[in-house]
């Protein structure tokens, strides 16, 4: 007989096949002695929880196991029996099987072998463990799911609880930088009920649209497990703050001085508002968000790519910082191209608008949202009307669409799943605010995961360089600053929406 034939004779020998019914019956009638009781047996269920977790413990020995086996090893847990490959493979399988549905019975009904409550814990006063899941915040609950791909996670080959290698990597879509990693000492707040130690974030501006986007990443982040375990909360700048990891501000202006002098609360690095000028962004100052002024000269240039001699520009300015320094880059700008500007200060209560041949926002949110509800009822100038970052607000892109108003934005919408979660959380439309919170949760995540959850520093800060928070390009920024470049991607209103309208631009000096 040829090889061939062989070949063809025992093809399929191995493949998995049923027991004869016949022995089965007596397999099951002599382990059990009661056959109806393993009726369905091989269907799928997971493992009793008290069992689960005693057999995890068994399983991860110190230190743990790298994260993607452990998922693996927990998954199947709860999942259903191998497949019967073999006769005694399969005898093997019911004898396991028979033992877990004696164990079940026991766990039922002798409460001596669940698992011992864990002693409470004081919460930690000031820190905000909102979100938390679990029992009384105790942290992610037994089987949690797995975390989606835009939930940071260790960089590929970094130990659990470690810092990353040098070479690049992706880890949950965002590319691991080269570089130096961040360090500091512990900064546990103390153990939570789930036996993890806290990772304590600074938060000014709370109750801002941007505070709900950072704090929307943030429960996703902490259902998914924390950082190596250790949930992110955040504490705010009127209690104590030593111990904490990073500092981040959202609200209406920077907080941090020309040349990145810090106020007293900051712990470790700061994180700076979506509404940021280039002066404070050196040192252990940065911002997931480009500076204002460089958006302004982007919008210009769009307006008039050449010259703009004998035209006029109304230029609408709030009274707050850091406005007033975004109006100045517009009419530096705008006087470039030969375009005379008109600096028109706006109040929300009694807005006027000018005739021009185009309009410039330099205003926050609110007053966007203002002026555009009353420009919207007037024809579009005739050169358009532009604004910055702080104009991409999707809940007015209808008075956007009739103002004819475009934006350059130091993001763009991301696609997919990542977009409808941010949408999901706010449970609003997008805008520039929202997003810029939940870029900065995600850019702290990273780094945390990085450095092991030591506190952030300026070599922490280094290792943003490269990452890609998928609402804007790989961070990079301009040489001796922190200020992020490119600065902006143009967005028009379409669909009910602001939408990219090309890629993301250099702006001029």
């Amino acid at each position: 007989m040829s090889e061939r034939d062989l070949a063809e004779l025992f093809e399929g020998i191995d493949r998995p096949r049923p027991l004869p019914p016949l022995l089965r019956a007596d397999l099951e009638i002599g382990l059990t002695g009661v056959a109806p009781v393993l009726v369905g047996a091989e269907a799928a269920r997971p493992v009793p929880e008290d069992l689960r977790q005693r057999l995890e413990a068994s399983l991860l020995p110190a230190p743990p196991m790298p994260r993607r086996l452990h998922r693996r090893v927990t998954a199947s847990l709860a999942g259903p029996p191998p497949a019967l490959v073999r006769l005694t493979a399969a005898a093997a399988a019911i004898v396991v099987l028979a033992g877990l549905l004696v164990t079940a019975g026991r766990d039922a009904t002798d409460d001596r072998v669940a698992t011992s409550p864990t002693a409470p814990v004081e919460p930690r006063a000031g820190v905000d463990r909102e979100g938390l899941p679990g029992p009384d915040g105790a942290g992610p609950a037994p089987g949690a799911p797995e975390p989606p791909p835009f939930v940071a996670l260790p960089p590929p080959g970094a130990p659990e609880g470690g810092a990353s290698p040098s070479a690049g990597g992706q880890a949950g879509g965002q590319a691991d930088a080269g570089g130096g990693g961040g360090s500091g000492g512990d900064v546990s707040a103390g153990p939570t009920a789930g036996g993890a130690d806290e990772l304590l974030v600074v938060l000014d501006g709370d109750g801002s649209v941007a505070a709900e986007g950072f704090r929307a990443y943030l429960r996703l982040l902490n259902e998914a497990g924390g950082v190596g375990g250790r949930p992110v909360l955040t504490v705010g700048t009127d209690g104590p703050t030593s111990g904490a990891v990073a500092s981040v501000n959202l609200g209406a202006a920077a907080v941090a001085a020309d040349g990145g002098a810090m106020p007293p609360w900051v712990e470790g690095v700061l994180f700076e508002t979506l509404h940021v000028t280039d002066a404070p962004l050196r040192g252990a100052v940065t911002s997931l968000a480009s500076p204002l002024e460089a958006q302004a000269r982007l919008a210009v240039a769009r307006a008039y790519p050449s010259s703009g001699v004998g035209e006029r520009a109304a230029v609408y300015v709030d009274a707050a910082s850091p406005w007033g320094e975004v109006a100045g880059a517009f009419e530096r700008a705008l006087r470039d191209r030969g375009v005379t500007p008109l600096r028109v200060p706006f109040d929300r209560g009694a807005p006027t608008l000018v005739a021009a041949d185009a309009a410039f926002l330099a205003l926050p949110p609110d007053a966007v949202a203002a002026w555009l509800a009353v420009a919207s009822g007037r024809p579009p100038p005739r050169s358009g009307t532009w604004g910055v970052g702080s104009a991409w607000i999707d809940a007015s892109v209808d008075d956007a669409a009739a103002a004819a108003l475009q934006v350059l934005s130091p993001y763009a919408p991301a696609r997919g799943e990542e977009l409808d979660a941010l949408r999901d959380a706010l449970g609003h439309p997008l805008s520039a605010e929202a997003v810029h919170g939940w870029v900065t949760a995600k850019a702290i995540a990273f780094l945390l995961f990085d450095n092991g959850g030591a506190v952030l520093d300026e070599a922490s800060l280094d290792r943003l360089v490269g990452w890609s928070s998928s609402w804007s390009p790989p961070f990079e920024v301009r040489p001796g600053t922190r200020a992020r470049t490119p600065e902006a991607v143009p967005l028009r209103p379409e669909q009910g929406a602001f939408r990219a309208d090309g890629p993301f631009e250099r702006a001029p000096s």
